[in-house]
């Protein structure tokens, strides 16, 4: 039985969360939209906008 893979599943299945700010987590949020192309860079986003995006 190979143990390489058991050993890849404890390390990222149960390693605790990061606790990010809201600050964090929105930039993390907006970064991945622009890479994604949902989102132009410099694009303005209205704070309704962005709370819908934050609650996906």
């Amino acid at each position: 039985m190979e143990t390489g893979a058991f050993d890849d599943f404890a390390k990222s299945s149960f390693r605790p969360q990061e606790s990010l700010s809201i600050g964090a987590q929105l930039h993390r949020i907006l970064r991945a939209d622009i890479i994604q192309c949902d989102l132009l860079p410099g694009q303005g986003i209205s704070e309704i906008e962005m709370s819908k995006r934050f609650s996906k």
